[in-house]
């Protein structure tokens, strides 16, 4: 056991120092090896004296190594001094739901539907307004009126008659309309026609616009005007058969080069109309 360790010690010591003492039939023996052995290039022999010397050190270049790249994970991997926790993504604010909006108070029709929260309403007892921005009296555009047809009337250069019996038939009569073929189909449940018509008109001095259509009390600010104005303006009218030989009609319109994106707007309030 003592000779093992005595051997392990003579064997650090070598390692630490070196060979110190050699004999001398070792040293003739090299000094003639070196005159008759083929000398190496310069370059390879360098190479392998380096390679000789870091030989006793290679097992520690290796754990050096393994250390470097542990250092490296855990610097990709862990947690670095001064990062916080990452904040949640916001979650996206809901849009506010519609509000039901039931016409019963003055409207003689009894309804209700589905608006958008920036949307607002207006009734007297010939019709039920639903509008995206103040209402105005001479307002065209951005409103859906329902009206009772027994209240409305249509006007011309003479004066006024009762809505028509043939709506599609007065759409054709009038110089300023361009009307497509009537269509079917329901509103709240209810069969239903649809009318629809490019509208022109040329303003004059004396008639700016010409209020075609008049709902309710003729009273400034009291009923409502349906006006041909200046421009190319498409118009929708909706005849709702009620039963029982009641009606109500729908009208909304807006300038001809922006009606689908209106019309497509209006149409997703008339899905939420109800009838009672």
């Amino acid at each position: 056991m003592t000779q093992e360790r005595d051997l392990y010690h003579v064997l650090d010591r070598w390692m630490d120092d070196g060979p110190t003492v050699v004999a001398d039939r070792v040293i003739a023996a090299a000094m003639t090896d070196v005159h008759t052995t083929r000398q190496r290039g310069a370059l390879l022999a360098p190479l392998e004296n380096l390679i000789m010397r870091m030989q006793p050190i290679a097992p520690f270049i290796g754990v050096a190594a393994a250390v470097v790249v542990a250092l490296a994970i855990f610097t990709a991997l862990g947690p670095r001094v001064g990062d916080s926790e990452p904040a949640p993504s916001p979650s996206p604010t809901a849009p506010e739901p519609a509000a039901t909006i039931t016409a019963a108070d003055e409207f003689s029709v009894p309804l209700s539907l589905e608006l958008p929260s920036d949307w607002g309403a207006r009734e007297a007892a010939a019709f039920f307004s639903a509008y995206r921005s103040a209402p105005q009296p001479e307002q065209l555009f951005e409103r859906i009126v329902f009206a009772d047809p027994n209240s409305m009337r249509v006007a011309d250069a003479t004066g006024a008659e009762p809505w028509p019996d043939d709506l599609h038939a007065w759409l054709e009569s009038r110089s300023e309309f361009e009307p497509s073929e009537p269509r079917a189909i329901t509103v709240g449940g209810r069969p239903a026609t649809m009318y629809e018509a490019v509208a022109t008109y040329e303003p004059t001095a004396a008639r700016p616009t010409f209020a075609i259509v008049q709902i309710g009390s003729q009273t400034p600010g009291e009923g409502i005007l349906l006006a041909l104005t200046e421009g190319s303006v498409t118009w929708r009218l909706i005849e709702v058969d009620l039963g029982t030989g009641r009606e109500v009609v729908i009208a909304y319109l807006g300038p001809s080069e922006t009606f689908d994106a209106w019309a497509a707007e209006v149409e997703q309030i008339l899905r939420t109309v109800r009838f009672e």
